[in-house]
């Protein structure tokens, strides 16, 4: 259900119904040759939901099970489970997202009324320990930290489900300064938000099936919102990348990926393959994909 990358290694959160698993660790120096490195698990996990990769560490949010655990990376061959983390404070432990600024990790606590926002100091990587909780009515679907602002929300709900916005310029002392709805679609009802990403500025909301809607934060207390694009399909996030491609259809360069604000962008090429090879003269693609939309052009190198 989830993954996440730190420098050549990418490690998978697998949850399924049927199975208890947790961690695949893969080796991406070659990308398009990925090595499997190492699986975990452990009983009563019931899988990984989602998960945060921070300096050598993984933490987990199972979902299906109580609390968070920590997984030692530093040797990706052999990852053992280095730490546990608990709320003693009433909320239900059932952390469905993890997000990590600094050494402070930001925990959503799914469960109605017994969930929210938990902030932990990871200072011992392996000991996280609580420095507040702010409990939310409707618990906590994900949340997404920025400076000294949390942007977080509960999923479904349509397009009455708010999203807030948290101080934390005291991690102790968390206070909503902001919350606020959507005006509703130009159609039926939809099954309402699934999370928040920040990226230069913005603010990507994204709707199940409802499409993407983005704001501004030059004022990080008051997003405004500025666009709004729906299509048919599940949106998760908002994602771009520009890649290059032989006449084989073999992927031979990636010149952009990620998250990009509205505007105009240029990228350079050196001729080179992502392993840095010089690449002869000849007819190359290049593809650029935008959430659901693809473009392929061709381009002409000459040396």
């Amino acid at each position: 259900l989830d993954i996440k990358i730190a420098g050549d290694l990418a490690v998978i959160g697998v949850q399924q119904r049927i199975t208890d698993f947790g961690l695949i660790v893969l080796d991406i120096s070659d990308p398009e040759n990925p090595v499997e490195l190492s699986r975990l698990f452990e009983p009563g996990w019931n899988g990984v939901h989602n998960l945060f990769l921070h300096r050598d560490r993984a933490y987990l949010a199972h979902a299906g099970s109580l609390g968070m655990s920590v997984v030692d990376l530093t040797d990706p061959r052999a990852p053992v489970v280095s730490g546990f983390w608990l709320h003693q404070d009433g909320f239900s432990n059932v952390v469905h997202d993890v997000f990590i600024q600094d050494d402070l990790a930001f925990i959503s606590d799914i469960a109605s009324d017994s969930g929210g926002l938990v902030i932990l100091d990871l200072q011992d990587p392996d000991n996280p320990l609580t420095l507040s909780s702010l409990p939310f009515a409707e618990g906590l679907h994900s949340a997404w930290a920025v400076g000294n602002y949390v942007y977080c929300n509960q999923e479904f709900g349509g397009w009455q489900r708010r999203l807030y916005v948290v101080d934390i310029t005291n991690p102790r002392q968390p206070k909503i300064v902001h919350s606020f709805g959507v005006r509703p679609p130009p159609s039926d009802a939809f099954i309402g938000p699934h999370n928040p990403i920040v990226r230069d500025g913005l603010l990507y909301y994204a709707y199940y099936d409802g499409g993407v809607r983005v704001f501004d934060l030059l004022d990080p207390t008051r997003p405004m919102e500025i666009g709004y694009h729906s299509y048919p399909g599940f949106a998760w996030s908002a994602q771009i990348e520009l890649s290059l491609y032989n006449l084989r259809g073999q992927r031979i360069a990636t010149l952009a990926t990620g998250e990009r604000s509205a505007g105009l962008y240029s990228f350079a090429w050196d001729g080179r393959d992502d392993n840095g090879h010089a690449l002869a003269s000849g007819v190359y693609l290049y593809r650029l994909r935008a959430g659901q939309r693809t473009e392929t052009r061709k381009l002409t190198l000459l040396r």
